[in-house]
């Protein structure tokens, strides 16, 4: 009997052991389309927005999508499930610049915010996002923990 209990301990010691082992979750490896809405300029818009992400560590990169069109680069540091980030963005009717993001993972949700000041011509940017993960094979990001 005594045999058994060390055993079952032991097996239990190390079952922590490898639990604590786990490697910390990538989440933002994706694609995430949805709807951004906000202003530029004082003008309100709205459009569909897709970013193709990929983590490697902490450090996120991919691109910023509108309507169909590639229209930046984005850099970034991701926390766990939070996100600060850059776009670069290429020439759009004369304006481009740099946008300040700041994403956070929900469940399968990316959720937040992108800005900038007003530069020449090009007015203030200012909008907030939902989008939704996807892939064609079905594999997700990691959940968010509760």
């Amino acid at each position: 009997m005594q045999n058994k209990a060390i055993i079952l301990i032991t097996m239990t010691m190390l079952s922590g052991t490898f639990a604590c082992s786990k490697s910390t979750p990538s989440p933002y490896n994706g694609t995430f389309q949805g709807t951004e809405s906000g202003t530029q300029n004082g003008t309100a818009f709205s459009q569909t927005t897709l970013f193709t992400l990929t983590q490697t560590g902490s450090s996120v990169t991919g691109k910023y999508t509108i309507n169909d069109k590639d229209v930046g680069t984005i850099a970034g540091t991701a926390s766990g499930y939070t996100l600060n980030f850059t776009v670069t963005q290429t020439p759009i009717g004369g304006c481009f610049g740099t946008l300040t993001g700041t994403s956070t993972i929900n469940g399968n949700f990316l959720n937040g915010t992108l800005s900038a000041p007003a530069k020449g011509s090009c007015g203030a940017y200012s909008s907030s996002y939902q989008l939704l993960y996807f892939d064609f094979d079905l594999v997700g990001p990691s959940p968010t923990p509760s």
